[in-house]
């Protein structure tokens, strides 16, 4: 499990997931998703507010690499 703040146009909200840390050599990669509101990190205002037409909850994917330093 990963938590911390997620940042997104100036809005930092705290974010909790499970990651799958594969190595390999020297780099990691991450892999995951989680789930979050958009509309709290102020995506798709005005028009595109509207949850009828795109929903507030989004499922974000995610793989990050990590290089280490010998």
């Amino acid at each position: 499990e990963v938590q911390g703040q997620l940042s997104i146009k100036g809005v930092s909200l705290p974010v909790k997931t499970v990651a799958s840390v594969a190595a390999q050599g020297a780099t990691s990669t991450a892999t995951g998703q989680l789930d979050m509101a958009r509309l709290a990190y102020k995506i798709g205002l005005g028009a595109w507010g509207d949850t009828s037409v795109v929903a507030d909850a989004v499922q974000v994917q995610y793989r990050i690499q990590f290089k280490t330093n010998p």
